[in-house]
C-alpha cells in the first residue's frame, strides 16, 4: 500500500481497531460455523464463495433448524468474513432472495424444542425457586438473580449487561459498577429509590455513546430489581467500580454462564421451547402488551429504535418516571394473577 516504514506499526494498530470487539467475535463465530457445516455436510466452503457455495451454506443452516433471521445474519457475516480475509463475495442478494423466502416459509413445528419463549412472571417465580433450592453459593445466587431482574425490568440486551466471557470484559459495552447509580427521588407524591444505568454504545443508538435507563422498584414483588441489586451490592462491598457490575471474586458473569443456568433450571419444566438471556427483553414487552400498553410506549421503553428512544428522552425525567411507575403497577398486578403458567410451564 506504500506505507512508510516509520508508519507501518501505526497502520497495524489502526487496522486492528477498525472493527469493534463484538464484530471480531462475529468473525470468529462465522468461521466456526463454516467449519462445522463443511464437516457435517461434506461441503466445499473455501473462500471465495459464488452462488453455489452460499446456497449450500444456507441449506445447511436450514437443516440445523436455525431461524430465518439467524440465517440472514450468518450470511451477512459470511460476506464480511470474505472482506476481512482479503476476498470479495461472488454472490449478490438476488442470487439468494427466493431461497431465503422459501426458508422463511418452511412449516415450523409450533412446539419446536428450539423455539425461544418470552419470560413471564410465572417463569421468574419458577427460576427464583430453582435458584433458592440449588447448591450454588449465596453470592452466585444473588448475582444471578440481580442479573435476571435487571434484564427483565430494564428490558436490557444481554450484551449491555453481561461480560463476553468469564475471564474478560469489553469496557465499551459491559455494564460496570461505575455505570450504576442508586437514586432516591420524588416520583409523583412519593420518594422512590430506583436504579439509573448508563448503557454504553447501545445497538439502537450508537452515535449517542451512552444512554440512560431508569429502572424503578417493583415493591412487594419477588423480582424487584432494586431489592435484588441492593442485596448483591451488600454482598460485594469491596469490588472495584471499574470492574463489571456482575462478578464473583474469580469469574465474570457471561451470557454463556447465565444461559447454562437458565437451561439447567428451566428446560426440565418447560412444556416446549427454551428460555435464554434474550427471553427477558421480550418478556417485559410481551407482558405490557398483554396489559394494553400502547406500541409507542413499548417501543420507547424497550429502546427498539433510535427515534423511539429520542421520544422517550424528550418526555423529561419526571414524566418518564411517572410513566414507568404506572407500568410497574401493571406488571405487579399480572404477577399476582400468576399469568404465564398455563401457556409456558408444566404444572407440577
Amino acid at each position: 500500500m506504500g506505507i512508510a516504514p516509520a508508519l507501518q506499526s501505526q497502520m497495524v494498530a489502526v487496522l486492528n481497531t477498525s472493527l469493534a470487539t463484538s464484530t471480531w467475535g462475529g468473525m470468529r463465530m462465522i468461521q466456526t460455523s463454516i467449519n462445522k457445516m463443511s464437516q457435517k455436510y461434506d461441503l466445499d466452503l473455501t473462500l471465495p464463495w459464488g452462488r453455489n457455495k452460499v446456497v449450500n451454506y444456507i441449506l445447511a443452516l436450514s437443516m440445523e433448524k436455525l431461524a430465518p433471521s439467524t440465517i440472514r445474519t450468518y450470511v451477512s457475516r459470511a460476506a464480511s468474513f470474505h472482506r476481512c480475509s482479503g476476498s470479495a463475495p461472488e454472490w449478490v442478494g438476488e442470487d439468494i432472495r427466493l431461497l431465503m423466502r422459501g426458508v422463511a416459509n418452511l412449516p415450523r413445528n409450533p412446539k419446536s424444542p428450539n423455539q425461544r419463549l418470552a419470560v413471564t412472571p410465572a417463569v421468574l417465580k419458577t427460576l427464583y425457586q430453582k435458584l433458592e433450592g440449588s447448591s450454588i453459593s449465596d453470592l452466585v445466587r444473588k448475582m444471578l438473580w440481580a442479573a435476571c431482574c435487571l434484564l427483565y425490568a430494564g428490558s436490557l440486551r444481554s450484551c449491555e449487561l453481561l461480560s463476553p466471557s468469564k475471564c474478560s470484559f469489553d469496557p465499551t459495552t459491559t455494564l460496570r459498577r461505575c455505570d450504576l447509580e442508586v437514586v432516591k427521588e420524588m416520583v409523583g407524591m412519593k420518594k422512590v429509590k430506583y436504579l439509573r444505568l448508563s448503557i454504553k454504545n447501545p445497538k439502537e443508538y450508537r452515535r449517542a455513546g451512552t444512554v440512560t435507563v431508569e429502572i424503578l422498584p417493583c415493591d412487594g414483588q419477588f423480582f424487584c430489581p432494586v431489592a435484588a441489586v441492593s442485596d448483591y451490592l451488600k454482598a460485594t462491598p469491596g469490588y472495584p467500580r471499574s470492574m463489571p457490575l456482575l462478578k464473583t471474586e474469580s469469574s465474570l458473569l457471561s451470557r454463556d454462564w447465565l444461559n447454562s443456568i437458565l437451561k439447567s433450571c428451566l428446560d426440565p419444566v418447560l412444556n416446549y421451547g427454551v428460555i435464554r438471556t434474550h427471553s427477558f427483553r421480550a418478556g417485559l414487552t410481551t407482558a405490557l402488551a398483554k396489559a394494553g400498553v400502547s406500541d409507542t410506549v413499548l417501543q420507547s421503553l424497550g429502546r427498539w429504535h433510535s427515534s423511539a428512544y429520542n421520544t422517550y428522552i424528550k418526555m423529561g425525567r419526571s414524566l418518564r418516571l411517572s410513566t414507568q411507575q404506572e407500568l410497574v403497577e401493571k406488571i405487579a398486578m399480572m404477577a399476582d394473577t400468576n399469568w404465564g403458567v398455563e401457556n409456558t410451564l408444566l404444572v407440577a
